[in-house]
C-alpha cells in the first residue's frame, strides 16, 4: 500500500514543526507514524486512513479539505464569520493573496496597497476606452492609483501618467467621486491622448482615450487601498 503523498506530508510538517514523520516496511505494506514526541496522531499501513486523517486535520485548520488556495472577492472574504488562523486565499479583486492572521486578512508581501495586475488594451481612435475597472464594496472608501504608459505602434509618440482619486459606496449607493481627480505624473508627447479615472454604477475604471486613425498600445496598473 502507498504512504502519505509527499504533499501532504510536507503540508502537515510545515504546520506542525514539533511533528515528526516515521514510515516503516512490514511485509507488503508500509506503515506510517505522524507523532508530535511520543504521542501519536495517524498510525496505519493503509493509504486511505492516512489521507482521512490527513483531511480531517486539515479542515480543522483551514475549513475545508482542499488541495488548491481558494479564489473568492473581497465582499466574500469579508462576509466569512469566524475565518480559520493561517488560511490562504487569492482576493480576486484585488489580485493578491491574503492570509488571515487571526485578527484580520494580511496581504503576502506586507503593502497596504491591493495591486491589480496589468492590464492591456490597443486603441485605434479617439473614443474612451476602459483598461481596467473592479466593483467598489458598500459602505467602503478606496484611494485609488493608476499607472499607465502609452505607446504609439510605430514608437514615435508616448505618454506616461499617474493618477489617484478617492471614491466611495455609501448606503447602497453608487461610486462616487470625492473631489477631484489628482495628477503626480502627466507627460503626453500628443496632447490629444488622455488617461483618467472614472466612475460606471458601482465601478471605478482607468480609461484611456487615443486618437483618431492611430494605433496606441497602452498598458496600466491599478492599485487601491480601502478603509
Amino acid at each position: 500500500m502507498g504512504a502519505l503523498k509527499d504533499v501532504n506530508r510536507d503540508d502537515l510538517l510545515n504546520r506542525f514543526a514539533s511533528h515528526t514523520f516515521t514510515e516503516t516496511v512490514v511485509g507488503d505494506h508500509t506503515l506510517v507514524e505522524f507523532k508530535n514526541g511520543s504521542s501519536v496522531v495517524i498510525a496505519s499501513s493503509r493509504k486511505e486512513v492516512v489521507d482521512d486523517a490527513y483531511k480531517s486535520i486539515r479542515e480543522a485548520l483551514v475549513g475545508t479539505p482542499s488541495e488548491v488556495m481558494y479564489k473568492i472577492t473581497s465582499t466574500q472574504r469579508d462576509s466569512i464569520t469566524s475565518p480559520k488562523e493561517a488560511t490562504l486565499i487569492f482576493q480576486s479583486t484585488g489580485g493578491n493573496v491574503e492570509c488571515y492572521n487571526g485578527t484580520e486578512w494580511e496581504i503576502i508581501g506586507g503593502t497596504e496597497w491591493q495591486v491589480r495586475g496589468s492590464k492591456t488594451v490597443q486603441t485605434t481612435d479617439d473614443t474612451a476606452t476602459v483598461i481596467d475597472s473592479f466593483t467598489l464594496d458598500d459602505e467602503e472608501t478606496y484611494m485609488v492609483q493608476i499607472n499607465v504608459v502609452g505607446t504609439k505602434s510605430d514608437g514615435s509618440e508616448r505618454c506616461g501618467v499617474i493618477k489617484q482619486a478617492v471614491l466611495y459606496r455609501d448606503g447602497g449607493g453608487v461610486a462616487t467621486l470625492q473631489g477631484n481627480v489628482s495628477i503626480t505624473l502627466e507627460e503626453y508627447s500628443d496632447s490629444n491622448w488622455d488617461v483618467d479615472i472614472t466612475v460606471s454604477s458601482n465601478d471605478v475604471q482607468a480609461s484611456v482615450t487615443g486618437l483618431a486613425a492611430t494605433t496606441i498600445n497602452w498598458k496600466c496598473s491599478m492599485q487601491f487601498i480601502e478603509q
